[in-house]
């Protein structure tokens, strides 16, 4: 059907064909476009009266199109789904969950140690733009050992951002549990 409307109306100027190129909604759609406008400028007798200057407007166009019909629809997820889903694979992994409305910091999780009780804190930033920002703070030997953090991708989709807060959790444990003060924790656990 949409291929008999472009034949009833045969673009003849460069406003008619980019009117008619805004109406299609596939690949396949601008290609008999291209052909319908291509077959009445080389036809013994032109029905398309395009400048050279149009031609040059009319491939941009084209161009455009495809990229933009060809490109997937992709939502970004909010920061507080974001934020929501990182909370809940935080929690399975013995993260304690914050408010988002009273705190910056997502999750806290603390820890005993030789030298007293330690709290690791879990913050989630916008980041650049591109990408969240998860990253913790938990001092040791005056260095804060989760600042490495993840970078989460604003495209991510939920699977992709929950995978990423299990890696970081178990990363971040792994930083906490080789900290001096942990080691010396579990030095004194073992010779008791």
């Amino acid at each position: 059907m949409q291929n008999q409307q472009m034949n009833q109306d045969k673009p003849t100027t460069l406003q008619d064909a980019l009117r008619q190129l805004d109406t299609t909604r596939t690949v396949q759609q601008v290609r008999e476009l291209c052909a319908v406008v291509d077959a009445g400028f080389v036809a013994d007798i032109p029905s398309v009266q395009f400048a050279d200057a149009d031609w040059t407007m009319w491939n941009d166009a084209i161009l455009k199109k495809v990229q933009v019909l060809e490109t997937p629809i992709r939502q970004n997820l909010c920061r507080d789904t974001v934020a929501d889903l990182i909370q809940r694979e935080l929690a399975e992994s013995g993260w304690e969950i914050l408010d988002q409305g009273q705190n910056t910091a997502v999750a806290r999780r603390s820890f005993q140690t030789v030298v007293g009780k330690k709290e690791a804190l879990v913050y989630l930033s916008k980041g650049d733009g591109f990408n969240f920002s998860l990253s913790g703070n938990y001092l040791s030997e005056g260095q804060n050992v989760l600042e490495r953090g993840v970078l989460i991708p604003v495209e991510s989709n939920e699977a992709e951002v929950k995978r990423l807060a299990r890696d970081f959790s178990a990363q971040a444990l792994a930083w906490i549990v080789d900290t001096y003060a942990m080691r010396l924790t579990q030095e004194k656990e073992r010779l008791h």
